[in-house]
Order: structure tokens, then sequence, then C-alpha cells
């Protein structure tokens, strides 16, 4: 199932998720301006439910690197 991230924690809330594909992207990184709530309710949920795969494509240590392919 897909979700923009407004709905992503409340999806992590009320399935089973295995895998979260996300940018990991914030106003904050480019701005002046603080994490969304939205975003800052992702991370926390995304740390309650350590056993969903978090891929995050903006940490340095991702296991999406051209070349890798995941399945779906």
């Amino acid at each position: 199932m897909r979700t923009h991230i407004g709905n992503a924690a409340d999806m992590l809330r009320g399935y089973t998720v295995k895998k979260v594909v996300w940018t990991g992207y914030d106003r904050s990184m480019t701005s002046t301006l603080a994490p969304t709530a939205v975003f800052t309710d992702l991370q926390n949920e995304l740390q309650n439910h350590p056993s969903v795969i978090n891929i995050n494509l903006n940490r340095r240590d991702s296991v999406i690197t051209p070349g890798v392919q995941v399945n779906f």
C-alpha cells in the first residue's frame, strides 16, 4: 500500500507493515523551519516498530544504492 507521509504513522499503528521506503527529507533540512509534526510522528513510530524495514534514502547507510534491487 502506498501512502503520503501524512498518513504513514497511522498506517504503522493500524496495519502490519514490512517495509517503509521514504526520502527522509523534511523542510528543516533546507530552511530554518522546524520539522513538521507528521515527519516527527513518522520517525517516532518507526522507532516503536523495530521489525519494520526502514529504508530511509537520506541516510548514508541506506540499503538502496545505485544498482541495488529491492523487491516489493
